[in-house]
């Protein structure tokens, strides 16, 4: 009996250790137990899942972490934040601490989520953000900021444009976006023309452009017209007084519109607030209402497919949500011109109002916007007047349209200026093109354009090639329109090449290969030699995406495997921009850079993350799976396929600023470079 007590107060012991042994294990394998154990490496990591714990959890985490001594760990969970608005109010005092860190990267993550998200007295972060942007190599480092400063100068903020001012005197300052901003606010200018007039001598050459056309607009006869104001009116959607990339003019059935075949995944909650950063695409509209009351917004439009029937709209700071756009799928009108209301009812102030359309989904296309009066019968067959063309506080514009964003080797394409002039006595002028190695521009750099009463818009066309056998990277375009002599505008474009990606192509999850694949996190180029192909060229689609679908045809449950290598000529602090559908990683020499796995993924939204990369060499390793997600059935049957199968990635100096140090290079030692293809050396 003893003995048999003691067998089992022994099992017991056994089996409670074991427990313990299990329940420790399990406790290794938790967020919190990284955060209170890991090394920094590991807490940086678990900064990339936290934010999808419960709220309970997250909260516990992300308080350790934007406390860690490490300002790596600080920066990073400031990221995490970024995707949890339902925590950020709760942290808001912690970041208005983070903006005086002793590290400049944590002010700046701290400054940008404030920014984002609220939580400090505009008055406030203005005064830091500024005494931040006096180092030149901090607005290098942190092109974010300076765009919400540009956001600032949009809503006619003195103190803004009291610094931006300020800047025109250094003459490397160039930021055409803030200074064209600050043209839409002649009386807070006015009182500044003697400065502007005396720093003339000083800037650069952006800076000078701008100063002249602000002298133009304080000194313009038209400013009476602008403040006659109108109640109900039409705007021309490609009559734009200003149009951000991917935005641009083209023809569609026989209707001069806008178009925007690349957006951004729809309207996700990080990109909704007036500050987003992931701005890729915008087009704006300036009007002065005669009366405040309700109005209601419509829109003449073309939508491809259910997946590309909404932007994301703004009225001056508010966010309209689009509320009949997207509602219910199957009634809206696919592949055709179509007016659709966008906004029931909207309150608005008399005066000064600027509409802005942003990237959303992919495709849509819009040919006119309607604004009138709650409470009037909206008759399309008889929209109402057109909006006034000139206004002479908006500057005169240039945007750029292109067949390719990425353009094939070998090959030749048509890129068009368009000028979108701010007065009806701006009949002429010259625009000319810039094109930078590798591209050619077979045309005339120069070319005379002439507006045609009543369009306020003219435009330019250049034919520009590619050469064959030219490394991947991307280039910056420009278009100077100048008038008399003087320089009066300009826009511009980036073209990219593509890298010299390897693939699998299609695999199923279960397939050995795949298994095997996707524990990787690096590749070696001898890896390659048995089922990796070059990527079809006929699988890019114009947007410089790898459509999958267009490559290998329609596609579920299945994953590809990618492989590239390239060369940084420069060491430094540098953007990705990812975007994926459905889920998929990028890695860079090992180490993951930027993506995602969630179950609950559909879209491919874009990703944004920074990355250091040393001079020299380095592989990309790269993977991307397609949901199980079958054909839509009934009503939607042939209204297009949710599995949108697409990656595209860059590596940019800024989010609109490519970084021409760095370029493909042939993909493995023991291959070489030969017409357009990779032959092995026997």
């Amino acid at each position: 009996m003893i003995l048999r007590r003691r067998r089992f107060i022994l099992g017991g012991l056994l089996a409670g250790g074991l427990a313990l042994l299990a329940v420790g294990w399990r406790l290794t394998l938790t967020p919190e137990w990284t955060v209170l154990t890991g090394d920094q490496a590991a807490r940086q990591l678990i900064c990339r899942t936290v934010y999808r714990k419960s709220t309970r959890r997250a909260a516990w985490c992300l308080e350790r972490l934007l406390r860690d001594a490490a300002p790596g760990v600080q920066v990073t969970a400031m990221g995490a934040l970024a995707y949890r608005p339902d925590l950020q109010a709760r942290f808001a005092a912690r970041l208005r601490e983070l903006t005086g860190a002793g590290d400049a990267e944590v002010r700046a993550a701290a400054l940008e989520l404030l920014f984002q998200h609220g939580g400090m007295e505009p008055a406030q972060w203005l005064t830091l953000a500024l005494a931040e942007l006096r180092d030149p190599g901090f607005c290098e480092r942190h092109p974010a900021i300076l765009a919400y400063l540009v956001t600032q100068c949009q809503r006619g903020d003195a103190a803004t444009i009291d610094w931006l001012l300020g800047r025109l005197e250094d003459p490397t300052f160039d930021d055409g976006g803030a200074l064209q901003a600050v043209l839409r606010f002649p009386d807070l200018l006015g009182p500044q023309r003697a400065r502007l007039a005396a720093a003339y001598a000083k800037a650069g050459r952006s800076g000078r452009r701008f100063i002249v056309a602000a002298l133009a607009a304080i000194d313009g006869p038209l400013q009476a017209q602008a403040a006659a104001g109108v109640e109900r009116f039409t705007a021309e959607a490609e009559w734009a007084q200003r149009l951000d990339p991917n935005f641009q003019i083209e023809m569609q059935e026989g209707e001069l519109c806008i178009a925007l075949g690349e957006g951004a995944g729809g309207d996700h909650f990080w990109r909704r607030h007036e500050y987003s950063t992931v701005d890729i695409g915008k087009a704006y509209y300036t009007f002065t209402l005669s009366r405040a009351g309700p109005y209601q917004v419509w829109c003449r439009a073309w939508f491809p497919d259910k997946c590309g029937n909404n932007s994301l709209l703004h009225l001056d700071e508010r966010w309209l949500q689009w509320r009949d756009a997207g509602n219910d799928d199957r009634a809206d009108l696919l592949r055709a011109w179509h007016w659709k209301r966008l906004e029931r009812e909207v309150d608005l102030a008399a005066g000064r109002h600027t509409l802005t359309i942003t990237a959303g989904d992919d495709g849509p296309l819009y040919d006119k916007l309607a604004v009138l009066p709650v409470g009037e019968s909206f008759n399309p067959d008889q929209p109402p007047p057109l909006l006034g063309l000139y206004e002479g506080a908006v500057p005169t514009a240039v945007s750029l349209s292109c067949e390719w964003q990425c353009q094939s080797r070998g090959s030749t394409q048509s890129l068009t200026a368009w000028v979108r002039r701010n007065r009806p006595d701006l009949l002429r002028g010259t625009v000319a093109l810039t094109v930078p190695p590798p591209f050619r521009l077979l045309s005339p750099a120069t070319v005379d354009v002439e507006f045609a009463t009543p369009s306020p818009i003219a435009s330019a066309a250049f034919q520009v090639e590619l050469p064959a056998g030219c490394s991947g990277g991307e280039a910056e375009v420009v278009a100077t329109f100048a008038a008399a002599g003087e320089a009066d505008a300009s826009g511009t474009l980036v073209l990219g090449v593509n890298h010299d990606w390897y693939t699998t192509g299609p695999l199923a999850p279960a397939d050995p290969r795949a298994r095997t694949l996707v524990a990787k996190t690096d590749l070696l180029p001898g890896e390659l030699k048995d089922g990796w192909q070059r990527y079809p060229e006929s699988g890019y689609d114009r947007y410089r995406r790898l459509d999958f679908e267009m490559a290998y045809g329609q596609q579920q449950d299945r994953v590809v495997f990618l492989y590239t290598e390239i060369e940084v000529g420069r060491a430094g602090d540098y953007v990705s921009l990812l975007t994926l559908d459905d889920n998929g990683y990028v890695f860079i020499d090992g180490q993951r850079l930027a993506g995602r796995q969630q179950p609950d993924v559909g879209e491919g939204w874009l990703m944004v993350d920074k990355v250091h990369l040393s001079q020299g060499r380095h592989r990309v390793f790269a993977w991307v799976y397609q949901a199980d997600v079958p054909e839509p059935s009934g009503p939607d049957a042939g209204r297009h396929s949710p599995n949108h199968w697409v990656f595209k990635w860059l590596l940019r100096a800024a989010l609109h600023r490519p970084a021409p140090q760095i370029h493909s290079v042939p993909v493995a030692p023991g291959w070489f470079y030969n017409n357009m293809e990779y032959t092995a050396v026997e």
